[in-house]
């Protein structure tokens, strides 16, 4: 088990249309939990980011999996705008969801529009996996991220 933010398995780099699989695990109690990082690289004028960052389970046996992202860097709280469950939200946190989104739609206003943005573009995102249900057990789990 990876109980450390900065020493979690990297998935690499997800280019715009890209994605990756992560291999199948396990976390087998409740107070284990699994690390991972992605990174997704700006691709645009002013660290404007390009494409939708998406992180979610391929596989959850009985569903007994949940996520936390946290963006930029392991000392943040989980991230906002988060998707849960199929619920579009532009509100909330990051943690204990099983679908995990961002959509880089978001500008101050003015004449600086489209040049900065009110929340960052998440290059870097960590994402803790853990057991949603408070038992022991050998469920499979197995990320995806895309963009």
């Amino acid at each position: 088990m990876s109980g450390d933010c900065t020493t979690g398995t990297d998935l690499g780099n997800i280019a715009v249309g890209g994605s990756i699989t992560g291999p199948i695990s396990q976390v087998h109690l409740p107070t284990e939990s699994q690390w991972y990082s992605a990174a997704f690289p700006p691709t645009g004028p002013a660290t404007a980011g390009g494409g939708k960052p998406h992180v979610s389970f391929a596989l959850n046996t009985n569903d007994a999996y949940a996520l936390e992202v946290i963006a930029p860097d392991c000392a943040g709280s989980p991230t906002s705008c988060a998707e849960d469950a199929g619920t579009d939200s532009d509100a909330g946190t990051g943690g204990g969801v099983t679908d995990w989104s961002f959509t880089d739609d978001q500008s101050v206003a003015g004449a600086g529009a489209w040049s900065n943005r009110t929340v960052p573009w998440p290059a870097t995102v960590h994402v803790r996996v853990f057991r949603a249900q408070p038992v022991p057990g050998c469920d499979d789990y197995q990320l995806s991220v895309t963009r």
